[in-house]
């Protein structure tokens, strides 16, 4: 059912954009070219999805609703600023499989996760506060009280693909949090490669 909810997801927005394109919008709080220029992209339209009428938010719900938080990282929003959309369907039989790939394509990519050592900063993409409750419920209970849940989820989440300095990097717990502005551009690569 997962695997249904998430292809589905990703097919609706896949079908908007087309519809839309190109999508020219006026509104100056998110690019000219952006999803978001779409009038009620995540939460006024709606889609006939496994017999009923929901909007992609309603979708998005309906996903997070399993507990598993890599699912939310399955999700193409459209945008620049999302995980990858996967050229493959989402399987049952290769579920685990499949998201263990996107939190290791997620965790490796700059514009979602970035490591300054230099800096003793951790840079992460917005989606991981949109739905904090999911993520912070992979936060280990032994974990550093000094940190958040959702501190400890993340690093819980992207330490296995990272390379063993990096490990060694937030295994210091010396680091501060903050999130990378979500890049709305529509990820069509008119609007210029992800920054």
């Amino acid at each position: 059912r997962l695997a249904y909810w998430i292809n589905g997801y990703n097919a609706l927005v896949l079908r908007t954009v087309i519809d839309h394109y190109p999508i020219r919008g006026a509104s100056a709080e998110f690019p000219t070219s952006s999803v978001m220029q779409v009038p009620g992209m995540f939460t006024g339209r709606e889609h006939l999805i496994a017999g009923r009428r929901m909007t992609l938010q309603a979708i998005e719900d309906e996903v997070a609703s399993f507990g598993d938080p890599r699912a939310i990282l399955a999700l193409g929003r459209g945008a620049v600023g999302s995980p990858r959309l996967r050229s493959e369907a989402f399987r049952d039989s290769r579920l685990e499989e499949q998201l263990q790939a996107v939190v290791e394509d997620f965790a490796t990519t700059p514009r979602h996760i970035t490591l300054d050592r230099g800096g003793d900063e951790v840079a992460v993409n917005a989606v991981l506060g949109w739905r904090s409750a999911q993520f912070e419920s992979v936060a280990p209970a032994d974990g550093d009280p000094n940190r958040t849940p959702l501190e400890r989820a993340i690093v819980e989440l992207i330490s296995p693909a990272l390379f063993p300095t990096e490990q060694a990097f937030l295994d210091q717990n010396t680091f501060r949090l903050r999130y990378i502005d979500f890049d709305w551009r529509l990820n069509d690569l008119t609007g210029g490669p992800p920054r």
